[in-house]
């Protein structure tokens, strides 16, 4: 278990490195919204599920709150869901740091869902369809 452990971390650096991690995610999080998750997935080609796995490796999730989001994704309502999370197709579009920011923010509580709708350019709903993991009720 910890070969299995240190291996799981090594292949974690080497697609994203710590440091390049928390340039873009931030030290502590409350919550990381599903939008951010699909846009360094694509960035850097690492799956969500290994995303949130080094957000708790490096203290910016708590353990509980990864829990939640495993949770969350094997219930069994959620296959679709899930499905699209897992998608590992790199998209040929370029990310949108504006964007990232603008849902770091919301996730952070530093801005309404409104204003990063109106920020966006797109409706609320959409902004709230991309939040989708709200872990602060965790």
């Amino acid at each position: 278990k910890r070969k299995e452990d240190l291996c799981n971390v090594f292949a974690s650096e080497m697609l994203i490195p710590s440091d390049t991690f928390i340039n873009i995610f931030g030290n502590k999080r409350s919550m990381i919204s599903s939008w951010e998750l699909k846009d360094v997935q694509r960035e850097f080609g690492i799956s969500v599920r290994a995303l949130m796995m080094k957000a708790v490796q490096l203290g910016v999730v708590s353990t509980n709150r990864y829990k939640w989001f495993c949770i969350t994704l094997n219930k069994k309502e959620n296959q679709a869901f899930r499905e699209k999370l897992d998608e590992t197709a790199i998209s040929t579009q370029h990310t949108s740091r504006f964007a990232r920011l603008v849902y770091r923010s919301l996730a952070s509580e530093v801005i309404t869902t409104s204003k990063a709708a109106q920020l966006l350019d797109i409706p609320v709903p959409k902004v709230k369809e991309n939040i989708c993991f709200d872990l602060t009720n965790y």
